[in-house]
């Protein structure tokens, strides 16, 4: 038990070490920024499908089975190291990946943002704000989809995808861009 309590706290001050890392860090524009990747393995049968849902749901998972986090390059990007496969399909265990970073507006800009999996669960979140998920792409049955275009302050923004993949299922990519 202790040993357990032990290595739950090493790992909450692992994640805060990074997050503070990436808080730190100068955001450059128009540069592709470090992601921070929390990777875990549950069992699922079904996934959330409101914003709360989703927060509830989320939540409990990365506390009952904090994973793993490293930093990657870009969203949708799993180092090889901790590999893609969840585990076998027979115990319905799937890969909850939750991707973060810093985006950087050197002046006020309308954007959107995007995923090229609509079909797997997913949500979109800009500064802990939920802006799109999985259920209304699924509604409209495109392939790739993109929000309504947002109006941004120049600055540094936090955006954050989760996703939820199961066993050969093709990891998503989170795409934004600025218009105008």
């Amino acid at each position: 038990m202790n040993r357990d309590k032990n290595f739950f706290v090493f790992c909450c001050c692992l994640s805060l070490l990074l997050y503070l890392q990436c808080a730190r860090a100068e955001v450059k524009p128009d540069v592709d920024q470090p992601v921070r990747l929390h990777r875990t393995v549950t069992r699922l049968t079904t996934f959330a499908y409101t914003e709360a849902e989703i927060r509830r749901q989320m939540e409990k998972i990365f506390l009952q089975r904090p994973g793993r986090i490293v930093m990657v390059s870009r969203f949708g990007e799993i180092p090889a190291g901790m590999g893609l496969a969840a585990t076998s399909e027979s115990n319905r265990q799937s890969l909850v990946l939750l991707w973060e970073a810093q985006i950087a507006l050197t002046e006020p800009s309308d954007c959107e943002f995007g995923i090229n999996r609509p079909d797997l669960p997913w949500a979109i979140f800009l500064n802990g704000e939920y802006l799109h998920g999985w259920q209304s792409s699924k509604l409209s049955g495109q392939n790739q989809l993109f929000t309504p275009a947002l109006p941004l302050t120049a600055g540094k923004h936090t955006l954050q995808l989760v996703a939820v993949r199961k066993i050969s299922e093709e990891l998503p990519t989170l795409r934004w861009r600025k218009n105008g």
